[in-house]
């Protein structure tokens, strides 16, 4: 069953002016033509431990599964859950889930030990060649 998701935003902790905030939005908005895309680093190489974007639903939720629709395979996400938003990335504890992203759309099976979460968030540690991911779509699914 698909969790409703109320909100998306970007999460960029270690610097930079944010990773296209004013499309965070098209991750969830149900329509897979539309995405939101990291900002675009030279020769693919980030400099930093990451960025990424959180969803969030109404309510903690206990989610077994992320799916990541995404156009430009070829790169690495973690997943992680929690109830409040920390300030950086060791706030999140450790990942639900890891793993490459080599399909169109991807599943993560989250090990949330049957925990609740309100904020999962999509954590991209390695970036494709071309220095740039596109999220078309984010399902969080019970």
């Amino acid at each position: 069953m698909n969790v409703q998701l109320a909100a998306a935003k970007d999460y960029d902790p270690i610097g930079g002016n944010g990773e296209h905030p004013t499309d965070v939005s098209k991750a969830i908005d149900g329509d897979r033509t539309t995405a939101w895309t990291t900002e675009r680093y030279t020769g693919g190489n980030l400099g930093k431990a990451g960025v990424g974007l959180y969803v969030s639903g109404s309510s903690p939720v206990s989610a077994r599964q992320l799916d990541v629709y995404s156009t430009t395979p070829g790169w690495r996400a973690e997943i992680y859950g929690a109830n409040s938003v920390p300030a950086g990335i060791s706030g999140w504890g450790s990942p639900l889930a890891s793993g490459d992203v080599t399909e169109a759309k991807q599943r993560f099976q989250l090990d949330t030990a049957g925990r609740g979460f309100r904020y999962y968030l999509v954590w991209i540690v390695k970036l494709p060649p071309a220095g740039q991911v596109a999220i078309d779509e984010v399902k969080l699914r019970r």
